[in-house]
């Protein structure tokens, strides 16, 4: 949750130079050799893919030009970077893609070429940015802190639709809140999106 030192940090530059651009990357969370059972995802994998995608939304949503994803490596074994998941003597050692790249693609889907309207105050434990991507906005929010919650906002979200981490639809009704991103797409306006999302029951 690095909004706080983010807008330090543009603050700081802007000082300097007003045009200087202010650059991400995901740090090199580091993906170690795959398991020889492919059809399983690791759980490191799961976290770095939901990880990967929150430093994005907070980057985006506050002003980043520019964000990279640390490596995109076809290394013939040893470990890779983020975006895939190293093979072994089972599959010769060649790269899969890791979880990173389909969560990342999930999220393009819905944000990419929206501008970023606010942050939507969901206490402590949540996050919630709004975006407007022109015909619509996306609300994408997650838990960051603590254990997942089930939300059941009802039939006041059927104006919309609800997509996971990886753009899976899901009941929009009652869902699961936790690290891993989802997405609220509506036509309603940036207010009216903005109102719903304060009034989510998360308790």
């Amino acid at each position: 949750d690095y909004e706080p030192e983010l807008n330090a940090l543009k603050t700081a530059v802007r000082k300097f130079n007003p045009e200087f651009p202010v650059i991400a990357t995901e740090s090199g969370f580091r993906s170690m050799t795959a398991f020889p059972d492919f059809a399983r995802i690791p759980d490191f994998a799961r976290f770095q893919a939901a990880g990967s995608v929150r430093l994005l939304l907070i980057g985006l949503a506050n002003g980043l030009e520019q964000f990279y994803l640390f490596s995109f490596s076809f290394r013939d074994q040893g470990t890779g970077y983020i975006t895939t998941l190293m093979g072994g003597p089972d599959n010769g050692f060649h790269p899969l893609p890791s979880p990173t790249l389909f969560a990342v693609r999930g999220m393009i889907d819905r944000i990419y070429g929206a501008k970023p309207v606010r942050r939507i105050p969901l206490g402590n434990d949540c996050r919630c940015y709004l975006f407007d991507r022109g015909d619509v906005r996306v609300a994408a929010l997650w838990k960051w802190s603590g254990e997942p919650v089930t939300i059941e906002p009802g039939t006041a979200w059927r104006n919309g639709r609800l997509y996971d981490l990886f753009g899976n639809v899901l009941n929009p009704e009652k869902f699961q809140l936790s690290a891993s991103p989802c997405y609220f797409e509506t036509t309603l306006s940036a207010d009216a999106l903005a109102e719903k999302i304060a009034s989510l029951p998360l308790l």
